[in-house]
């Protein structure tokens, strides 16, 4: 039976197969969920750089509000830093597999990298 990842695993499992070193931030309290400045699920550090992430399945939207809303002061302020934020959702999507391009349904990441120009000034 394969095994079942959730939106943060497989993103963690994606950043590590190429060659980032990842490290959860989000934590559990009482029962909920509380991510780092309120947005950050993880960090990914690479050489020479580091990306903060949002992990999410198919509920884009209310994580892009959350960051260039509620969140966009702490947000800016990585940006500011040198550093960079990217959105990260799967979804199954149906691929080719094989020779004979028969179609199977592969967990695929949909990426966002925001920049200082999806916040107002």
């Amino acid at each position: 039976m394969p095994r079942r990842l959730f939106s943060w695993s497989r993103t963690a499992e994606y950043y590590r197969e190429q060659g980032y070193r990842v490290a959860k931030t989000e934590y559990t309290a009482r029962g909920k969920s509380h991510d780092l400045m309120g947005f950050i699920d993880g960090i990914a550090f690479g050489v020479g750089h580091t990306i903060y992430l949002q992990a999410c399945g198919k509920d884009w939207q209310p994580h892009v509000e959350k960051i260039t809303g509620p969140c966009a002061a702490d947000a800016v302020r990585v940006l500011m830093a040198g550093n960079r934020i990217i959105l990260i959702g799967w979804r199954k999507l149906k691929v080719p597999i094989g020779k004979a391009g028969r179609k199977q349904e592969r967990w695929k990441p949909r990426l966002y990298e925001f920049t200082l120009a999806d916040f107002d000034s």
